[in-house]
């Protein structure tokens, strides 16, 4: 029997949260289904690789601190991505995924 769920509310745009040399790889936003806080995730993917989608133009030391393969590998631990679930924004494809924000209150 299905089970209903709360009319989750969707931020209307994601935010830029990469390096300064290249802030649209990773972009994020807050979500709410009921009354519990979530958080929207989405990096940028090269379609053809389905690999982080670094810029050329910029120095691989600039992503460092993002930990952007490493956030890659366990989405796909938990599931294969394929160009299918990618969603084309800003220019680039990206694939998107959501948590629990338990930190959502702390702000």
């Amino acid at each position: 029997m299905p089970v209903n769920l709360p009319a989750p509310q969707w931020p209307a745009a994601l935010v830029e949260q990469g390096p300064p040399e290249d802030p649209a790889i990773l972009l994020g936003g807050a979500a709410v289904i009921g009354q519990a806080p979530h958080r929207i995730l989405a990096m940028r993917i090269n379609p053809r690789t389905l690999s982080v989608d670094y810029r050329p133009d910029v120095d691989p030391d600039a992503y460092g601190d993002y930990q952007l393969e490493e956030m890659l590998d366990e989405l796909t631990f938990m599931d294969d991505i394929d160009k299918s679930v990618l969603v084309p924004m800003g220019g680039g494809a990206y694939v998107l995924w959501m948590m629990p924000d338990s930190d959502a209150g702390a702000r």
